[in-house]
């Protein structure tokens, strides 16, 4: 069982409220599972995942002038 730092949870859940989207790195299926409990919307475990492109994508913006 994976225990979560108090400030961590209370920072996650103000993000939550003020309508953000979070996004939480992890090593494992265990502390992946925990963070969804905790509200995270997307977790990205860095053992199966590549971070870079996870993020990537979302971070590519497009303006047209």
């Amino acid at each position: 069982n994976h225990e979560i730092d108090s400030k961590i949870f209370v920072l996650l859940q103000l993000a939550k409220l003020a309508g953000n989207k979070v996004v939480a790195t992890c090593g494992g299926s265990d502390k992946a599972s925990l963070l969804k409990e905790l509200g995270v919307d997307r977790v990205i475990d860095y053992k199966t995942e590549s971070v870079s492109q996870v993020c990537l994508p979302s971070l590519l913006i497009s303006f047209d002038l």
